[in-house]
């Protein structure tokens, strides 16, 4: 199960831990977000080097400020402190599982 992060802190020491992290940026009154997110934690077993965080935007503006989020569902996809790709409100699962795997690979392989 994902962890929820409050802080920016937080965030960064995940950044500097993990070759490849996703934050999951949602809120609970967000059918979509709720909807998606069992699905991409399914994703995300395949990968158990990855990891997934979460965050309520609902709690925690300043990380929304931060990351520039604009609207929810909101996944951001960093490869070695990077931002790597952003999917936003309709998530195509198959282009996010392509954007994992290709990185996931090199780095893993």
């Amino acid at each position: 199960m994902p962890e929820i992060i409050s802080s920016s802190g937080e965030v960064k020491e995940h950044l500097r831990l993990k070759d490849i992290l996703l934050l999951y940026f949602y809120n609970d009154a967000c059918q979509p977000c709720l909807a998606l997110r069992p699905k991409v934690e399914s994703l995300m077993d395949r990968y158990p080097e990855a990891k997934m965080i979460y965050i309520n935007s609902e709690q925690q503006p300043e990380l929304n400020a931060a990351f520039e989020v604009f609207a929810n569902p909101l996944i951001v996809l960093f490869v070695q402190g990077k931002e790597s790709r952003r999917f936003s409100k309709y998530v195509a699962l198959d282009q996010l599982e392509e954007a994992i795997s290709r990185p996931y690979r090199i780095i893993y392989s």
